[in-house]
């Protein structure tokens, strides 16, 4: 009985990381569908200034 105790855990593991997996989806979902395009993610200030240089 104590060898699979473990077990008890997985059930509320999975619901927290489906959760989080949807949470995220949705995020991107309404980022996308606002901007036309997905989040670069990790960008700040420079690059964007850097990207707003190079496309003139």
């Amino acid at each position: 009985m104590g060898r699979f105790q473990f077990l008890e855990a997985v059930l509320p593991l999975g619901i927290i990381a489906g959760m989080l997996c949807i949470a995220g989806n949705i995020q991107y979902t309404i980022h996308k569908a606002a901007h036309g395009r997905p989040k670069h993610i990790g960008n700040d200030m420079w690059d964007e200034a850097l990207a707003m240089w190079c496309k003139q």
